[in-house]
């Protein structure tokens, strides 16, 4: 849709400025910058849920539709899995559980699923079954418990493939590594500063 918006020039001229640096040209890219810019402020006055994600080739702020489309096409690569996310306003428990079930459709049951300890190292509770809303649920429950920081952590051991979910509007997807886990990756508490380039 075309429209013609008056913005003071000192904005503008800031907004271009950027848009360029980021994306290294103005065609196209202010059009999608000014679309993360509306859904940004639609999630924040509660009228949408937008999320703010890096799928490990470009971080964005989309719908939650397009997170989920992105994390399916993360998932079913070979290599260079990883994704990571954060929801604009509220709602994060449920577009998380979305993503956790679609990981279970693409990737079939985990092979095992526990809500650890960030603070402490250590596993307060695995998960049996493949009840992905009951383990959400576990999530807020521990959260509400302890004051230390929780995870809940499944893991594909034949794919490779952990995820991690922080109570605190976070989730990871990576390659979990043989030798070394992922947990001892995210042993402190993630930042956007830390994850998102």
């Amino acid at each position: 849709m075309k429209t013609t918006l008056l913005v003071e020039s000192d904005i503008m001229e800031l907004f271009q400025e950027n848009v360029q640096r980021i994306w290294g040209k103005l065609k196209g890219a202010q059009s999608e910058a000014l679309r993360e810019a509306i859904l940004l402020w639609l999630s924040r006055r509660g009228e949408i849920t937008a999320v703010d994600f890096h799928d490990g080739r470009r971080g964005r702020i989309g719908t939650v539709e397009e997170f989920l489309s992105a994390l399916r096409e993360v998932i079913q690569r070979k290599r260079g899995i990883q994704c990571n996310a954060s929801v604009l306003g509220c709602g994060c428990e449920e577009v998380f559980t979305d993503a956790l079930k679609l990981m279970v459709a693409v990737l079939g049951n985990p092979s095992s699923a526990y809500i650890s300890d960030m603070d402490e190292g250590e596993v307060l509770e695995k998960l049996e079954g493949v009840d992905v809303k009951a383990w959400m649920r576990r999530l807020f429950e521990w959260e509400d418990g302890v004051e230390h920081s929780v995870a809940l952590f499944v893991e594909w051991k034949d794919a490779k493939v952990l995820c991690a979910i922080y109570p605190s509007n976070y989730f990871y997807v990576g390659r979990a590594h043989p030798k070394s886990r992922l947990q001892t990756l995210l042993a402190h508490r993630p930042t956007w500063e830390n994850w998102v380039r």
